[in-house]
């Protein structure tokens, strides 16, 4: 397997190739003599770990993180071990990849909630850990059959409450997509061949509609688009995500077509509003208004036989960005983008967090809901986007935008219309704080805000008062 590595790794200068050989010969002679569970050479894992990573040509730094993720919490290695031979940044990913010592921590819920924190703080930093830590939950995945069956069901479990959720959070669709298949076959082993057939219907069906799709627009497109330069393909949501949704056909998969450049995107969603009838109030620019850094596309709602099917139309690099995740931003050259997107990502949930409680398990709730959960996007009047969890209300929305704006908030306007700052907010609502010297009683603010970072400075206005 040490030669399928090197040679996958073809993509690397020499310099990086000379580095990923020496963090080769570092995590096998770290780990000789060790044997996982299975009884195979436990590099075997680190090695697996590091080739799945190798499927989206990440860095070296990455590479050189997955195959040394396990040394120092493992073997005789220490960080400044690691720190002397590869530097700084690798010590800090292997950092936030190792556990703490068991006997610090007996119980173990609060023994998984902080190492769960250590990684989310680690990962502000290098968000590499939390890639990592998803590859190397896969491969866990992969051969969690040899665990004891006791062990097996709320390691899943787990899989599903965390791992996922960051997946999409990450857009790793293909690990997701794999993550939450064998989640499934392990929680719900006498339903999932059942599930899994339910699931492959869904999958011809978004096939035979992204046939029709591709067969019409490129006699449509004649003369405006050349047939090589765009693809048509379907796509359907993993397994769990879609049996979430199993009634909403629009919520479980798409057609998607690629085009060269932004500006057939938008030919080409001409040619799909003549050929199908469009969905009043569903179509989206996220090309303009970019409410997720991974989906930059025109999405649209189209008639097919009665049932409404999403299209989405994307470019070359956005093709590239969706099929990628955060990987597209693994690479030395796209580092600057990668330092813009992280906050986007994780806005001031881990931070904010972190400040509201020291429990790590309380952590481990807040994060899990606010971070890892269903969000939703809300415009200002300017048309910026303010991400927010699912049952948020106006008074999380103003702080999320501007506290001391938020701190003066008598009312907001939502479409239009005048409301009360407990209004709960919707996807794509367009709210506009409007406040006044004379705000009025906050006391009963907390009992309506949703999110950790408004209940912290709504607690300390109070405090004032």
């Amino acid at each position: 397997m040490e030669k399928q590595l090197i040679q996958r790794a073809s993509y690397l200068n020499i310099q990086d190739k000379d580095l990923l050989l020496k963090a080769i010969v570092t995590a096998k002679k770290a780990h000789d003599g060790q044997f996982r569970k299975s009884g195979e050479p436990y590099i075997i894992h680190p090695f697996a770990v590091t080739d799945i990573l190798l499927d989206y040509k990440v860095d070296v730094a990455t590479l050189i993180g997955a195959l040394l993720h396990d040394v120092v919490e493992d073997t005789e290695y220490t960080l400044e071990d690691i720190q002397q031979l590869f530097g700084e940044q690798i010590k800090t990913i292997v950092h936030g990849l190792t556990k703490i010592d068991k006997n610090e921590v007996p119980e173990k819920d609060i023994y998984q909630a902080v190492n769960f924190k250590n990684m989310l703080e680690a990962a502000q930093k290098d968000i590499r850990v939390v890639v990592i830590k998803v590859a190397d939950r896969l491969h866990n995945m992969r051969t969690l059959q040899v665990k004891k069956i006791e062990k097996q069901v709320p390691y899943a479990s787990e899989t599903l409450k965390i791992f996922t959720p960051f997946c999409q959070k990450l857009n790793l669709f293909r690990i997701q997509e794999e993550l939450e298949d064998l989640s499934y076959a392990y929680l719900h082993n006498g339903q999932y061949t059942q599930i899994k057939s339910f699931h492959k219907n869904y999958k011809e069906l978004f096939k035979s509609y992204a046939n029709r799709v591709r067969e019409e627009f490129r006699k449509a497109s004649k003369g405006c688009l050349d047939i090589d330069s765009y693809t048509i393909h379907d796509e359907v949501e993993p397994l769990y995500t879609a049996m979430t949704y199993p009634d909403i056909i629009d919520h479980i998969g798409r057609v998607v077509i690629s085009v060269p450049d932004k500006m057939s995107c938008y030919s080409a969603m001409g040619i799909v509003h003549q050929l199908y009838k469009p969905i009043s109030g569903k179509f989206i620019d996220y090309i303009s208004i970019q409410s997720n850094p991974f989906h930059r596309y025109l999405r649209t709602t189209i008639d097919i036989d009665g049932n409404e099917v999403v299209i989405c139309i994307q470019d070359k690099e956005s093709k590239d960005i969706r099929e990628k995740g955060i990987c597209f931003f693994l690479t030395e050259h796209r580092e600057q983008e990668l330092r813009t997107t992280l906050p986007k990502i994780l806005g001031e949930v881990i931070t904010t967090n972190k400040s509201a409680t020291e429990d790590p398990l309380e952590f481990l709730n807040f994060v899990s809901n606010e971070l890892l959960g269903n969000q939703i996007a809300v415009f200002t009047p300017k048309l910026d986007v303010i991400q927010l969890p699912i049952g948020a209300t106006a008074i999380d929305f103003a702080f999320a935008l501007n506290v001391e704006k938020a701190k003066q908030m008598a009312a907001v306007r939502i479409n239009g219309e005048i409301r009360p700052v407990s209004t709960p907010v919707s996807q794509w609502d367009m709210v506009e704080i409007l406040i006044s010297r004379y705000p009025g009683d906050k006391s009963s603010w907390l009992n309506f805000a949703f999110t950790t970072k408004a209940q912290l400075a709504i607690r300390e206005e109070l405090e004032k008062e």
